[in-house]
C-alpha cells in the first residue's frame, strides 16, 4: 500500500525542496529515501530503536535522530518542511507533536501529513466516530505477529489540532478506494501562520 497509495499521496502534498526536510516517523526509511530522490535534504525522526537503526545502517542510509515526537531535540526554525507519512494516528500526545512540528520549521514552513483515513477506524471503535479513542490490533506479516496501538480521532481533531498549533491549512486530501467506496486516506498541507513565504 505504500508504494501504490500512500507515497503517491504524500507526493501531490509536497512542496518544492527546502534546505531542511523532517520525515517525522521515518520508520525504516523508505519515505526519507523516496523524498531524497525527490530533492530533499533528509533527517529523518524515530522513537523506535529497532526502526532507526534499520534507517540507518540501509546501504541507502538515512541520517536519523532518536525522539519522540512530542519532544524534538532540534532548534526552532531548523526546517522548511516536515512530512509524516502514517505518523500522527500513531501518537500519543498529537497538541504536542503538532506544537513540536511548529516550533522546529521556519516562518512559512510547511507540515505535509498522510494517516489512515479515520472513517476506516469505525468499525474498530464500535461506531464511535466522534470519540477519540485507543484501540489495539495484532497484523501478521512476513511470519512475524505484531500488536499495533493507534489512535482514532475525528477529521475535527487533526485541523483543529493544526490550528491550535499556529497551523494555516493549504490543501485537505482525501484518497478513496478505486471502486468509490470508503476513503483510504486522509492528507493535508499547512504551512506556519506567518505570512506567504
Amino acid at each position: 500500500m505504500f508504494w501504490s497509495t500512500t507515497l503517491p499521496a504524500l507526493r501531490e502534498l509536497l512542496p518544492s525542496p527546502g534546505r531542511l526536510t523532517i520525515d517525522l516517523g521515518c520508520g525504516e526509511g523508505r519515505s526519507s529515501r523516496a523524498l531524497q530522490e525527490l530533492g530533499h535534504h533528509v533527517i529523518g525522526v524515530e522513537a523506535a530503536p529497532t526502526l532507526a537503526r534499520a534507517a540507518a545502517t540501509h546501504p541507502a542510509p538515512v541520517t536519523v535522530v532518536r525522539a519522540d515526537a512530542a519532544a524534538l531535540p532540534l532548534v526552532d526554525g531548523c526546517a522548511d518542511l516536515i512530512a509524516a507519512s502514517m505518523v500522527f494516528q500513531n501518537v500519543d500526545d498529537l497538541p504536542g507533536a503538532f506544537a513540536e512540528c511548529a516550533r522546529v520549521l521556519r516562518p512559512g514552513g510547511h507540515l505535509v501529513g498522510v494517516i489512515v483515513h479515520p472513517f476506516r477506524q469505525v468499525s474498530v471503535v464500535d461506531g464511535q466516530y466522534l470519540r477519540t479513542q485507543p484501540f489495539v490490533y495484532p497484523a501478521r506479516r512476513n511470519g512475524l505477529t505484531m500488536t499495533f496501538t493507534d489512535h482514532h480521532r475525528p477529521i475535527s481533531a487533526y485541523l483543529n489540532g493544526l490550528a491550535q498549533a499556529g497551523f494555516v491549512l493549504e490543501q485537505l486530501a482525501e484518497v478513496g478506494e478505486p471502486d468509490g467506496g470508503l476513503p483510504m486516506l486522509l492528507g493535508w498541507r499547512c504551512r506556519t501562520g506567518s505570512p506567504n513565504p
